[in-house]
């Protein structure tokens, strides 16, 4: 995790820059993964998560603007990531694709259910959302999640306890 240059926007930092660790492949995807695969693969894809190659700097502003968006491996190697990590890199993606993969279709079955809009404001999303539980209370399974846009996530709160106020208050107006 030496890099110089932000592997998000490929511009270098200065000395004032505003920099945040970022994980390659996001933390959310072991969050969330862990009742879709077998425990070797799920050993295999926290193992990855928490290794060197998979942590890098960016700027402040490029972590927010990705999220917990999981790149494919294509679009990494369009990146700006240091050359002696990707070989590395490639070998991560290759090695955990089922799990990605996993992941990614239940991603897509949300999205399809929520018909492509935030959770919360339901403002049509595209590929910057992140993935939350709607009942803060309960285990992250994936009954209990939902996605939200950039917005609703700064003001995130209980979605289930959001929901039955709105629902309060206008069934009694």
């Amino acid at each position: 995790m030496k890099n110089k240059i932000c592997p998000l926007c490929g511009r270098q930092f200065s000395n004032h820059s505003c920099k945040n660790k970022d994980h390659l492949i996001p933390r959310a995807v072991a969050l969330w993964s862990k009742e879709l695969l077998t425990k070797k693969e799920y050993s295999a894809l926290r193992q990855y998560i928490n290794s060197k190659y998979n942590i890098y700097w960016v700027h402040e502003h490029c972590n927010y603007h990705k999220q917990s968006v999981l790149l494919t491996l294509s679009q990494v190697r369009k990146l700006s990531y240091p050359k002696e990590a990707l070989p590395r890199i490639n070998k991560m993606f290759i090695s955990l694709n089922s799990q990605l993969n996993k992941y990614r279709s239940k991603i897509k079955q949300i999205k399809k259910n929520q018909k492509h809009r935030c959770y919360s404001c339901r403002r049509k999303i595209n590929n910057h959302f992140v993935i939350r539980r709607i009942n803060s209370k309960k285990n992250r399974t994936w009954d209990n999640a939902c996605l939200v846009c950039d917005r609703c996530n700064s003001r995130y709160k209980d979605f289930a306890f959001v929901k039955k106020i709105k629902n309060h208050t206008l069934s009694s107006a």
